[in-house]
């Protein structure tokens, strides 16, 4: 029994146990798992992996990981929390493909904190099962997701263990997502170097090192490492012969699979079927752990949110700023102000942007989307795109254009677009905002002067923060 079906509840999407564990036997399953240590410290294997977890660490599985649990000699107190991918798809269609890794091997990560809190104000409020929990839970765990997508969804290796991704710049970090994603789909099939330095259009020399530098290991050993995680489940979960399953995950060779799953997991496959079949978890080796009371579990929650809060305070920051403004009743408000936003893209953005096209029209919280048809776009594309959309929720129309950029200027690549962009907003009597997702064009070229909210390369630029920022105004503007 490797594969553990999650059983969701009265149709909330989101399953918590906070307990003392003893030990979670090796399982995997299709959602995304929090291991969140609020007490001691516990043993965590996850693949090829073994981590000390300790209190404050949050250990993320994505969907087909064999990992597992087990105490140490000191006490412990996990929160396991599991979000349903089903659910949560509608919001991050491709929360299926994610790679979130939240362990980092120093706890003084500054985004960690943040974090911990959300995931803290989640467990307070299910614990506490304050009123409208479920759905209180459901919209905090929207903004975790969020959060983990633009901070945590890369990883990269330092001593041969997978560790978070240490890098902030979005140019690198959009590109090795596209790498990890391009080769975990398509791990039994044959893939080279020059098939990924096309795709990027890089060269093959650049795109070596740029794997290198920023993954800790080469392109050639993580395409390995990846077919070996992803052999695993096939090794525990029936008797196949290892040549049979060194093939199905794209290996050439028995000998050369072998090499490889010695190098990650330090013996070989059958050694590795010797040592775990007995420690799945299965009816005759259940998981074993003592639940909290809902007291025990709110105190100690509490506890941890002080802890965290406390480290964040500092005499540079302000973390309260109170404002007293005297309002004239009965006044007659200035302007109402309920805008729409209308997002403009285009079958260049749907290929290049893939799934993540719909998480950027979630950000920008839209409520229309035109798609913009030029000269030799696919009908059939065009009505894949569409029904997506319509899927989705969003109002949809078609819009036929024959220029991909006009209107140039260096305005818009700068924070001149943001005072424009404001003036619209406030002085505008329309209903509705309109922009354009993305700069069209060729991706090397940053900076075109075109319209659009992100580069063509991805980066988000001034325009895209200030629709985000005014899509949360609505109401009666006073003064």
């Amino acid at each position: 029994m490797l594969f553990e079906k999650t059983t969701y509840l009265d149709d909330f999407p989101i399953n918590i146990r906070i307990a003392r564990v003893t030990e979670y036997p090796i399982h995997y399953h299709q959602d995304v798992e929090f291991v969140y240590v609020l007490k001691g410290e516990i043993r965590a294997k996850d693949v090829c992996s073994h981590y000390l977890l300790k209190e404050g660490d949050i250990f993320t599985n994505n969907g087909h990981e064999v990992h597992g649990l087990t105490a140490t000699e000191k006490e412990n107190v996990v929160a396991i929390i599991q979000v349903s991918n089903r659910f949560f798809t509608q919001y991050f269609p491709t929360l299926n493909k994610a790679c979130f890794m939240t362990y980092v091997n120093n706890d003084k990560h500054p985004k960690l904190d943040t974090l911990r809190k959300k995931l803290l104000h989640i467990l307070l409020d299910f614990s506490r099962r304050s009123f409208n929990y479920k759905n209180t839970c459901i919209y905090q765990m929207i903004e975790v997701i969020k959060y983990l997508n633009q901070y945590f969804n890369l990883f990269a290796f330092e001593d041969d263990v997978v560790i978070h991704f240490k890098n902030d710049n979005p140019v690198i970090v959009e590109r090795i997502s596209r790498i990890i994603n391009y080769v975990y789909e398509n791990h039994a099939n044959r893939i080279t170097l020059n098939d990924l330095a096309k795709m990027e259009h890089l060269s093959t020399f650049y795109l070596s090192h740029l794997i290198r530098d920023y993954m800790g290991i080469s392109f050639q050993e993580f395409l390995c490492f990846a077919r070996i995680e992803m052999s695993e489940i096939l090794l525990l979960q029936n008797d196949r012969k290892i040549s049979a399953v060194a093939k199905d995950v794209g290996f050439s060779t028995t000998s050369y699979y072998e090499k490889y799953f010695i190098k990650w997991f330090g013996h070989s496959p059958e050694e590795h079927r010797r040592l775990f079949l007995s420690h799945i978890l299965s009816p005759s080796r259940p998981a074993r752990f003592n639940p909290l009371s809902e007291n025990q579990a709110v105190s100690l929650i509490k506890r941890c949110l002080s802890a965290v809060t406390d480290q964040e305070n500092s005499s540079s920051i302000i973390n309260h700023l109170h404002l007293h403004v005297d309002v004239v009743p009965d006044v007659d408000p200035i302007a109402e102000i309920h805008r729409s936003l209308e997002v403009v893209i285009t079958h260049e953005d749907y290929n290049v942007l893939g799934e993540r096209l719909f998480n950027m029209l979630y950000e920008l919280n839209a409520s229309k989307v035109v798609l913009a048809v030029h000269p030799g776009d696919s009908e059939t594309t065009s009505a894949l795109i569409c029904n997506r959309l319509t899927f989705l929720g969003y109002e949809v129309s078609i819009l036929s254009e024959n220029e991909r950029c006009s209107n140039i200027s260096s305005g818009h690549d700068s924070i001149a677009a943001v005072v424009q962009i404001f003036q619209t907003f406030f002085a505008s009597k329309e209903n509705s905002l309109h922009c354009r997702l993305r700069d069209q064009g060729n991706p090397l070229k940053v900076l075109k002067g075109c319209s659009g909210c992100l580069t063509s390369c991805l980066v988000p630029k001034p325009a895209f923060y200030a629709y985000r920022l005014l899509q949360n105004m609505k109401g009666a503007l006073l003064y």
